[in-house]
């Protein structure tokens, strides 16, 4: 609600982890993504040009096949690098939940020549945690 303004609006599902897309719209020129799920692993890298950015895996769920998805996130702005670190890094055995807001989508080729995609998150909330039950 931009302006203030609030209107009723109806819910038609909720989506607890994957990812939503928005298409270009009168304010925006590409698309969005809203992409959400359980932060696996955490890695600092240095891009192509020298610059530091953080990769999260995101595991998303499982499709209607039941086939797992999950999706890789990357975070270029310094002070959302340290907020992802400290928020949702995983320790002791405890991962968080997270949903991150994006740009476009970058599709790639993995080693295997399998499709992937990675999303530049701009923003995150964190949703929740889970623990790994042991043996």
């Amino acid at each position: 609600f931009p302006m203030g303004d609030f209107e009723q609006g109806n819910g038609y599902r909720v989506v607890y982890g994957g990812v939503i897309t928005f298409p270009p719209d009168e304010n925006h020129d590409y698309a969005r993504n809203a992409v959400g799920g359980l932060v696996t692993w955490m890695k600092d890298k240095i891009s192509s040009k020298g610059e530091p950015y953080l990769s999260m895996g995101i595991y998303l769920g499982k499709d209607r096949q039941g086939d797992m998805q999950s999706t890789v996130i990357q975070v270029i702005d310094r002070q959302m690098m340290k907020r992802c670190r400290e928020a949702l890094e995983p320790k002791g055995g405890i991962k968080s939940y997270a949903w991150f807001r994006c740009g476009e989508v970058y599709e790639y080729l993995d080693r295997e020549l399998n499709e992937r995609s990675i999303y530049t998150a701009y923003d995150m909330t964190k949703t929740g945690t889970c623990q790994k039950q042991g043996r």
